[in-house]
């Protein structure tokens, strides 16, 4: 039926989606989202997509979403643990014993010898495996530890730094353009400079809500905003154990975003200029309006992507007509 209305081929392939051109890819976008949805008002649709979700990563069996979801799953647990003021917290409780055992049983079963071959037979993504990636990026920072060799050239890196023994690999003739961690893709094309920034910045984030979290366990907690804690931290997960496309990096930043938005605290600057002292107030941390603020900010993120996404691809269009008509 797809093939009589027209549908392209790629669209009639099995791990055909629009976050990835893998399944690996969407089982790795898919695991942060698990955690946000935890906070969903609508509790149906949180279950339904809480399943579906779970589900598809087993399925995959890709072993590095198993690792994010239950490193998450485990830090979620001791967080809880910890806090022992919750009592409705149960629930909370066995969801994240669930995802853990989904994550044991993942890594330490052949899902292809559970399930029938219909069900997990889908096509797998070739990348670099992580040992050569982390021997060529390391190499490459000893040449270049500050800056590295310049944004998008790992390829170069590929070619300069991989071992002999790479050329009696079934994949000798593949060149490379990224390793499978986006966090060694930066150690070795950016260098430390970028590397520590990523970190700091990552560290910061996630540091920033926790004295504001006394709140978060007691009768009426706040979980859109805690699960976003854990959303991000799943994230930054995702980019140490996979490379970056558009939709991971997306997220990444729009996670921090909130974030960084949410836990923001009043602060006053005096600006002296030709109008006098202008008064700048930040947004106070609130935790009875964190979920409509997300909404909001996710709202007007998604409108500035909109308009840069126009921008981008008008100037590219008026720019190739301008070379079509010089040449």
């Amino acid at each position: 039926l797809a093939k009589l209305v027209g549908f392209s081929p790629a669209l009639l392939q099995r791990n055909f989606n629009l976050v990835s051109p893998s399944l690996e890819g969407l089982v790795m976008f898919l695991v942060p989202l698990i955690f946000l949805s935890l906070g969903f008002r609508n509790r149906k649709l949180a279950w339904v997509f809480i399943a579906f979700s779970a589900g598809l990563i087993l399925l995959v069996d890709y072993a590095p979403s198993l690792i994010v979801l239950g490193l998450t799953s485990l830090l979620y647990l001791g967080l809880i643990i910890f806090k022992k003021k919750s009592e409705g917290a149960k629930s909370l409780l066995a969801i994240l014993l669930l995802f853990l055992t989904l994550s044991a049983v993942g890594i330490s079963l052949n899902i292809s010898e559970v399930f029938p071959k219909s069900l997990v037979s889908f096509p797998r993504e070739v990348t670099l495996d992580l040992q050569t990636s982390w021997q060529i990026a390391t190499e490459a920072l000893k040449s270049r530890p500050v800056l590295g060799s310049g944004p998008g050239t790992f390829f170069y890196n590929f070619s300069r730094f991989k071992q002999e023994s790479f050329n009696q690999d079934p994949l000798w003739q593949v060149r490379f353009d990224r390793p499978v961690s986006h966090v060694l893709e930066m150690m070795s094309t950016t260098g430390l400079a970028s590397l520590l920034f990523f970190l700091a910045l990552a560290v910061l984030a996630i540091k920033s809500p926790f004295p504001n979290l006394g709140y978060v366990f007691q009768p009426s907690p706040d979980l859109p905003f805690l699960n976003l804690v854990f959303a991000l931290i799943a994230s930054v997960y995702v980019q140490a154990l996979y490379y970056q496309n558009v939709v991971l990096g997306f997220s990444f930043w729009l996670f921090l975003g909130l974030m960084t938005g949410l836990t923001a605290k009043e602060k006053d600057f005096n600006l002296t200029g030709l109008l006098g002292k202008l008064r700048i107030s930040r947004t106070i941390f609130d935790k009875d309006s964190s979920g409509k603020r997300i909404i909001l900010l996710t709202s007007i993120l998604f409108l500035s992507l909109g308009l840069i996404f126009l921008v981008f691809w008008g100037s590219r269009i008026y720019w190739g007509d301008f070379l079509y008509h010089q040449a």
